[in-house]
């Protein structure tokens, strides 16, 4: 195999090994939780931070009550809306009898996502056993909620595995979907008149592991977590709903687990899967980062001899932490081996006696989901407009967690001079960054420095041409690529933010020649670091259906179109003056977001586009 020497050519898959994260101190990880918030929820498509809307409870029906009072716990059926026509369903187990006579009249909530079996929460056996698990927890006093994914038990009006490129450019995936729906969850188990919204938790196993730690880190409501068989240094799930473009740009689901720190965290790991190492490898990391926090004794580790799972001796070693960390409403915790099972599958599904409401099914469901995405961007951009802080302030810090961009600042270059070229890299290392006396053929994005000097990027993926990934050398086929590896034109970007910081961090114009998507995106995330930004936009650029520029193998970026695309990211360069020209300035439209942001603050001249005259 030839050596590499660029290390955005060695692909990072859901199987790559991973270093531990590194406690720098509380400031730091502080900052760290906070980007790594606005990461998940960009990469599911997701806005806003879930503490910063106001959500009405989902509605929702509650029915056929099965009590079991004898054995301490009731269990009912029920369905709620998480998007208008998109029912999630699944099973409330309440404490009943004897359980129900004990403890206050508003109990701890614990959210229980199942993993991949091929039951889901139906599943029950040696292994897997989500009914059981609620059924101990609703003895034990607590309300315990299971609910579908997409594609599983009652949900299969749309199916689990959906999406492509062109749904990612609007953030829509299955993570996302499952992500919406586990906040959605959350807000219909918080609603239940005898749940304590100020105490809820969240434990699943495997993929509902990963939906436990996604939920975790962007919903503070989860008080206590207890992800099972899934925290691993090389293995981040290997399904559609655990991986989405940019979830894991830079980081893993080990330091996505720490994000539930100061809140108490318990891993369970076997020794016949990916957690295998958890003693010795991923516990460790994660408690130095509660400890440096002050609250070591908040995050628990337990391992047993076993195959993938979360059979009775996993349950019993969350349900000691869950009564340790959430308030005691029994004395002891009860023994599931009273129990000879949960009911019969057709007594805890949701529509065996019942019609389901009418909604729309297979493909037009998943088009229903993505037109919600659609619509949720569009309402954000209005927002955007009328706020304060402008279309800026709302689009950029999403625009930078999905493409994996951060602010510009002082960074180190290195530079070596190669004749009358310069050779620019990293302090980490890395291919050098090529820039030279700027070219005439205008195939290059070219900066000009304050001094007027002019300087060709040789920017990654933007020589020679339109090349997909695979001619830049990557492996853009592996599975899940965009999870963890940067898309090319955002590594095109960051080559020309490279070369901006060589130039002191700051450069009078930005000539973008054929490289219009990399340059759009440098001076979205620049800002004033860069002056004027002219483009010539070829036809594509003006196609009616807006996808097609982006979806080209060198411009396409995830969540391009839920920014707004090249109305958005130029309404992001809002004062600086830009100039469009080509063929392809007659898809900016008249009246869309850029000129509405340059409007807006009184610079409606400072965007001058030049569109091709009709030959008619």
């Amino acid at each position: 195999m030839p050596s590499v020497s660029d290390p955005r050519l060695v692909t990072r898959t859901y199987e790559t090994p991973v270093a531990m994260p590194a406690w720098a101190g509380a400031q730091a990880w502080q900052a760290r939780v906070q980007a790594l918030r606005r990461q998940v929820l960009a990469a599911a498509g997701l806005w806003r931070d879930p503490a910063s809307v106001d959500r009405p409870p989902p509605r929702a029906q509650v029915y056929e009550r099965r009590e079991h009072a004898d054995l301490g716990y009731a269990v009912e059926k029920f369905w709620f809306e998480s998007l208008p026509g998109h029912l999630v369903t699944g099973n409330l187990y309440r404490p009943a009898g004897a359980a129900a006579a004990r403890g206050p009249a508003r109990r701890p909530g614990v959210l229980n996502p199942h993993g991949h079996s091929a039951a889901g929460r139906l599943q029950h056996d040696a292994h897997f056993s989500t009914a059981m698990r609620c059924i101990t927890l609703a003895r034990m006093g607590y309300v315990a909620c299971s609910h579908d994914m997409a594609g599983y038990a009652d949900s299969l009006r749309t199916p689990h595995r959906w999406g492509d490129a062109r749904t990612w450019l609007w953030g829509a995936s299955p993570l996302g979907l499952q992500l919406w729906n586990s906040l959605r969850a959350l807000d219909f188990l918080a609603s239940q008149p005898d749940v304590d919204p100020a105490w809820l938790a969240c434990t699943g196993e495997s993929g509902g592991a990963t939906q436990t730690l996604l939920l975790t880190a962007v919903d503070e409501r989860v008080r206590v977590a207890a992800p099972v068989c899934m925290v691993s240094a090389h293995m981040q799930g290997g399904c559609v709903c655990e991986n989405a473009p940019g979830l894991r740009l830079g980081t893993s689901n080990v330091e996505l687990a720490a994000l539930c720190a100061p809140r108490p965290l318990c891993l369970v790991s076997a020794t016949g899967d990916w957690t295998v190492d958890n003693p010795h490898l991923e516990y460790p990391a994660i408690r130095e980062i509660y400890a440096g926090l002050g609250v070591a004794e908040r995050v628990s580790h337990t391992q047993f001899e076993a195959p993938h799972n979360y059979d009775h001796r996993s349950r019993a070693a969350v349900y000691a932490f869950l009564a340790r960390w959430l308030p005691t409403v029994e004395a002891a915790i009860p023994d599931e081996a009273d129990v000879s099972g949960p009911d019969a599958s057709e007594d805890l599904r949701v529509f065996s006696r019942r019609a389901a409401p009418p909604g729309p099914e297979g493909d037009a469901a998943v088009a229903a989901v993505v037109d919600h995405w659609r619509a949720q961007a569009v309402r954000a951009w209005a927002d955007g407009a009328a706020g304060a802080g402008g279309l800026r302030q709302a689009l950029l810090p999403w625009l930078r967690a999905v493409c994996g961009l951060g602010a510009p600042g002082p960074e180190a270059v290195v530079a070596r001079a190669d004749g009358d070229a310069w050779r620019l890299r990293r302090p980490g290392g890395g291919m050098p960054l090529t820039v030279r006396p700027a070219e005439a053929d205008g195939r290059l994005p070219v900066l000009v420095a304050g001094d007027g000097r002019a300087w060709s990027v040789e920017a990654f993926g933007a020589v020679p041409d339109d090349r997909p990934w695979a001619r830049s050398g990557r492996a853009a086929a592996a599975e899940f690529f965009l999870c963890y590896n940067r898309a090319d034109v955002a590594e095109a970007a960051a080559d020309l933010l490279l070369a901006l910081a060589w130039l002191g961090g700051r450069a009078a114009v930005l000539r973008a020649g054929a490289a219009s998507a990399p340059a759009l995106l440098a001076r979205a995330i620049a800002g004033e670091a860069i002056g004027r930004l002219e483009l010539e936009l070829d036809a594509v650029w003006a196609d009616a259906d807006p996808a097609r520029a982006w979806l080209r193998p060198a411009s396409y970026l995830p969540g391009a179109l839920r920014a707004g695309g090249l109305d958005g990211l130029l309404a992001l360069a809002a004062p600086a003056p830009v100039r469009l020209s080509g063929p392809g300035a007659a898809g900016l439209p008249e009246a869309g977001l850029a000129h509405t942001a340059y409007a807006a603050v009184g610079a409606p001249g400072a965007l001058v586009v030049v569109r091709p005259v009709d030959p008619a």
